[in-house]
C-alpha cells in the first residue's frame, strides 16, 4: 500500500493554499471508506458505528465534531515568523508538485464540494431569475406608463384635388320606333310601329346622326355622336325623342331620352299580366361586341332562371320578350350589365283591353340605386278613396325596388311645388323585390317625389288617367351638373320641371332668366325646342307632356357626363 502520510496542515501554506481547504483528507476511491488507521494507526471508520479515537493536535488529522472548535486567531508574532519562513523556503514556481485532485473533501464549515457546488448554482439562479423578473416588471411599468402618457403624432392629411377628366367621343343612343308584339299573325315576332321625332341641343358643334339595325329610314335606333372637346372646351349634348303610336293594334304617346352607353343600367316599367307586352332592347353603339347579362326581379324576388347571357355585335340591337322570362309578373325591375362594349337599354311597353289598344310607351333607365331617388314634377290623379291596396293599372303610383339582400327601410315623400311637404309613407321594402306603391291620398296636381332609404333603392313614377286610356312612366332623374342643356322634342303641352332637394334656396338660370328656387320647391315652366340651365348642379329635371289623351315623361340627362368633375386624393 502506498504511503498516505498525511502532510501538515500548515505546509500547504508554502503553496498559497488555505490549510483549512485541505483539512480533511480525500477518500481513495468512491465505494472505500476512510480509514482513519492509515493516518493515525488507530482502528476506525468514519462514519462507522465505532466511536472515532482521539487526534492528538498536530497531527494532521481534522477533528470533525458537531460543534467545531473556535479557530485559533495567530498573533502578529507568530504571523510575521510564519512569513518569513515561507519566504526562505518556497520553491520555486516551476518545482512545485501538481496538487492531486481529491474527491469527496468535506469542508470545515460541514459541506462537501458537490453541496458547496449545488448551493451556489442555487444561489446563482435564483439570482437570474430574480433580476429576469425585476426587468419584466420594469417593462411592464414602462409599457402601462407609456399608455397613459401623450405621445407625440405625425399625421399626414389627404387633401382631395377636384380634377376634370378630357371626355371622350359623347354617344346618346334613341330607341327608335315602338317595338310591340302581336302585330303580325306570328305572336312572337316584333314589329317597329310609329316613327320617331328626334331633338337635340348642343355645345361645341352639331352632332352627327347614324342610323342602326333598321329596316329603313326611322325603323331603327339612331346614334348622336360629338367630341368631348371643340376648340379647348368642353362640349355638351342631349337629346330626346317622341313617338306617336298609331293604326292596328297600337296606340299612345312616348317620349323618352336618349342615353349615353354605360356598363350598368336599371329599368323599371311594365308588365307581363293579361293584355300587357313587354320588350327589352339593348343596343350596342360601339365598335366591338358587347356581352351583356341581364338579372330580373318582380314581386315576389330574383326571377330564375332569368334572361340568358347575349352577345351583340357592334352596330347592333337584341329584343327579347320578357313574356316567356317572367310570366304573369306585375311588377318588374331588369339590371343591365355589359362587359366589352358599352349599352343603351330600353323597355317598350302596349296595352290591350280585350283588343282594343289602351296605350303605349317606351321607357329608358331609372337612376342608379341610390339612398335617395327624385321623381321631378310627377302628375298625380286625385282618387275617390285612400286605400293603399287601390289598382295601380290606372291613378299615379311609384315602384321601388330593393336590390340588397336585406330589408330597407324607405321613406317616401311628396312635395308642392311651393316645397310643402303634403304626403310621407314609411315603407320597409324587402329583401331583392320590387312593389308598386299607389298614391291615393292627394288631390291632382304637380307634386315632387323623394324617396330616401337607408340603403340604395331605384325607383320609377308611372301615370295614368282614371278611365285608363293612356298611359306614361318616369324613371327616376339624375342629379344635373353645373350647366345643362335640355333638348325637347314636339310634343303636347311640354312643360320642365326642375326640383330643389338641396337644403338651402337656390337661384338657377333658365333660358338667361334667375329663377329661386326654395329647398324641397319645384319651377315649372313650358317647354320647347331648347333650354340652357345655368347654376343647376345638384338639382333634378324631368320633362312631361300631357294633353289630348297624351302622357308622357322622361329626366333630364347631364349634358356630359364623362366631364363631371372627380374627387382625387393624392
Amino acid at each position: 500500500m502506498a504511503d498516505r502520510s498525511p502532510r501538515p496542515a500548515d505546509s500547504y501554506r508554502d503553496f498559497g493554499i488555505d490549510p483549512e481547504l485541505v483539512a480533511a483528507p480525500a477518500l481513495p476511491d468512491e465505494d472505500e471508506s476512510l480509514r482513519l488507521d492509515e493516518l493515525t494507526g488507530v482502528p476506525a471508520y468514519l462514519g462507522g458505528a465505532a466511536p472515532a479515537p482521539e487526534v492528538k493536535p498536530g497531527s494532521g488529522v481534522a477533528v470533525l465534531d458537531d460543534e467545531p472548535e473556535p479557530e485559533h486567531e495567530p498573533e502578529a508574532e507568530e504571523l510575521a515568523e510564519d512569513e518569513a519562513e515561507a519566504e526562505s523556503t518556497a520553491p520555486e514556481p516551476s518545482t512545485l508538485p501538481k496538487p492531486r485532485p481529491r474527491r469527496g473533501r468535506t469542508r470545515a464549515s460541514g459541506r462537501s464540494r458537490a453541496q458547496e457546488h449545488r448551493r451556489r448554482g442555487a444561489a446563482s439562479t435564483a439570482a437570474r431569475t430574480g433580476g429576469t423578473v425585476a426587468a419584466l416588471a420594469i417593462v411592464a411599468a414602462s409599457v402601462w406608463a407609456l399608455g397613459w402618457m401623450p405621445l407625440p403624432q405625425f399625421q399626414a392629411e389627404a387633401v382631395p384635388v377636384s380634377v376634370t377628366p378630357e371626355p371622350g367621343e359623347q354617344l346618346r343612343v334613341c330607341p327608335g320606333p315602338l317595338q310591340q308584339l302581336g302585330v303580325s299573325s306570328d305572336a312572337s315576332e316584333i314589329t317597329a310601329v310609329g316613327s320617331p321625332t328626334v331633338a337635340s341641343a348642343a355645345t361645341g358643334g352639331d352632332p352627327e346622326t347614324t342610323e342602326l339595325g333598321g329596316t329603313g329610314q326611322g325603323s331603327g335606333p339612331s346614334v348622336l355622336a360629338l367630341p368631348g372637346m371643340a376648340d379647348g372646351e368642353i362640349t355638351q349634348l342631349t337629346a330626346a325623342q317622341t313617338v306617336i303610336a298609331t293604326g292596328g293594334n297600337a296606340s299612345g304617346f312616348s317620349a323618352t331620352a336618349c342615353m349615353q352607353p354605360t356598363s350598368s343600367q336599371w329599368l323599371l316599367a311594365g308588365d307581363t299580366t293579361v293584355g300587357h307586352t313587354l320588350v327589352i332592347d339593348v343596343v350596342n353603339p360601339g365598335n366591338v361586341e358587347a356581352r351583356v347579362n341581364f338579372n330580373t326581379y318582380d314581386e315576389s324576388g330574383p326571377v330564375s332562371p332569368s334572361i340568358p347571357e347575349t352577345v351583340i355585335a357592334p352596330g347592333e340591337r337584341q329584343e327579347i320578350s320578357l313574356a316567356g322570362i317572367a310570366p304573369d309578373a306585375a311588377s318588374l325591375a331588369i339590371q343591365v350589365t355589359s362587359t366589352g362594349a358599352e349599352v343603351a337599354s330600353f323597355l317598350h311597353e302596349t296595352i290591350t283591353s280585350t283588343l282594343d289598344p289602351v296605350g303605349s310607351d317606351i321607357v329608358g333607365p331609372s337612376a342608379l340605386p341610390s339612398t335617395e331617388q327624385v321623381l321631378p314634377g310627377l302628375y298625380v290623379y286625385e282618387r275617390a278613396e285612400d286605400d293603399e291596396t287601390a289598382s295601380t293599372t290606372i291613378g299615379t303610383m311609384v315602384r321601388l325596388a330593393n336590390p340588397n339582400d336585406s330589408v330597407t327601410s324607405a321613406s317616401l315623400e311628396l312635395y308642392g311645388e311651393d316645397g310643402s311637404q303634403t304626403a310621407q309613407i314609411d315603407l320597409e321594402l324587402q329583401p331583392n323585390v320590387v312593389i308598386d306603391y299607389p298614391i291615393t291620398s292627394l288631390a291632382s296636381g304637380n307634386y315632387s317625389v323623394r324617396v330616401d332609404a337607408d340603403q340604395p333603392v331605384t325607383i320609377s313614377g308611372r301615370v295614368a288617367p282614371m278611365e285608363a286610356d293612356e298611359f306614361g312612366w318616369l324613371p327616376s332623374s339624375p342629379t344635373l351638373s353645373d350647366d345643362v342643356m335640355v333638348a325637347v322634342p314636339s310634343g303636347p303641352s311640354a312643360t320642365l320641371s326642375l326640383t330643389n332637394f338641396t337644403d338651402e334656396a337656390r337661384t338657377v338660370t333658365i333660358d338667361g332668366d334667375e329663377v329661386t328656387l326654395e329647398p324641397n320647391a319645384t319651377h315649372r315652366v313650358d317647354a320647347a325646342g331648347e333650354i340652357e340651365l345655368v347654376d343647376a348642379d345638384g338639382l333634378y329635371a324631368a320633362v312631361s307632356y300631357a294633353a289630348g289623351g297624351r302622357i308622357a315623361s322622361f329626366p333630364v340627362q347631364p349634358g356630359n357626363a364623362d366631364a363631371e368633375p372627380i374627387q382625387v386624393t393624392r
